[in-house]
């Protein structure tokens, strides 16, 4: 859309989120990223939750709430 209908998102901003859950597959290059040390396999994640940093750069994240009982039209 465009105009005064037209969404518009920044960067890293979110688009949308799956109610009935979903299965998310992320890519890295080899030694991109480093997992987190708490982070185990099959582990459920939630949003906003931090699991990994780029290699070699240490960030500030910060958690929000879980979403899965909000409701959004």
């Amino acid at each position: 859309a465009q105009g005064d209908k037209a969404i518009i998102l920044k960067k890293g901003e979110e688009m949308g989120r799956f109610k009935l859950g979903s299965t998310v597959i992320n890519l890295f290059a080899k030694d991109a990223i480093k997992f987190d040390d708490t982070m185990q396999n099959g582990e459920k994640t939630v949003l906003g939750t931090p699991y990994a940093h780029i290699a070699g750069k240490e960030v500030e994240t910060e958690a929000v709430d879980s979403v899965e009982n909000t409701d959004q039209a």
